[in-house]
Parts: C-alpha cells; sequence; structure tokens
C-alpha cells in the first residue's frame, strides 16, 4: 500500500548536490554578513585607538619637555645669583652698605630750578 502524501522522493546524488550547495552556500553567506560588518566596526575602533594613542604620545612628549624645564629653573632657583636677583628685583632688598632707590609714581611738586636755585 502506496499513498502519495507520505512517498520518499528518491532522486540520485547527482540532482542533490546543487541544491545542497546552493542551501550551504546561503548559510555560509548569512555568517559571513556579521563578521564583515565586525571586521568593519573593529577597523574603524583601531583606526581611533591608534590616533589616540599618537595623541597621548604627543602629550606626553609635551610633559616631558616641560618637566625638564620645570627642573632646569629649580636648579637655577636654588643657586646664589637668582637668590640674589630675586631679593633686589622683587623683595627691593639690599647688601649691607648699599641704598634702596624706590620710583614713585608722584608727579614732582614743582621745578627742580626752583628747589635747587630759589628762583621762580
Amino acid at each position: 500500500m502506496t499513498s502519495a502524501p507520505f512517498s520518499r522522493d528518491v532522486r540520485s546524488d547527482s540532482e542533490r548536490a546543487p541544491r545542497l550547495l546552493t542551501w550551504v552556500s546561503l548559510a555560509l553567506l548569512i555568517l559571513a554578513v556579521p563578521l564583515a560588518i565586525n571586521l568593519v566596526r573593529s577597523t574603524g575602533v583601531e583606526r581611533t585607538n591608534l590616533a589616540e594613542v599618537q595623541r597621548m604620545r604627543t602629550e606626553v612628549q609635551q610633559a616631558q619637555t616641560r618637566r625638564n624645564e620645570v627642573k632646569d629653573a629649580l636648579v637655577f632657583a636654588r643657586t646664589d645669583a637668582f637668590t640674589d636677583y630675586y631679593a633686589r628685583a622683587y623683595l627691593r632688598w639690599a647688601k649691607a652698605g648699599e641704598t634702596v632707590v624706590v620710583p614713585t609714581d608722584a608727579q614732582p611738586a614743582g621745578s627742580w630750578l626752583e628747589k635747587f636755585v630759589g628762583k621762580k
């Protein structure tokens, strides 16, 4: 007893091969699309990371240069020449026997000739 709905379709291997190849190709394509998208994204992320690394290297180089400048200034600040310069220029100190002259912004009260000669 054979019934049509339950009959098995018997095909030869040569007839099934193209159909199997089509399904395998379709499955590989479905798997390849997310991998390709991931590759593109990771390439963009890698490019961004490399730019960030380059920016940070430049920043580190600038910081090292600034640190060296500060170290040189500190070495100079510890010398007697700097101490003497700072005391004279900013603190208006003088050594023993010297006189400190501090300029003022006041206008002269009169003519210098009147002051020294006494004439008007």
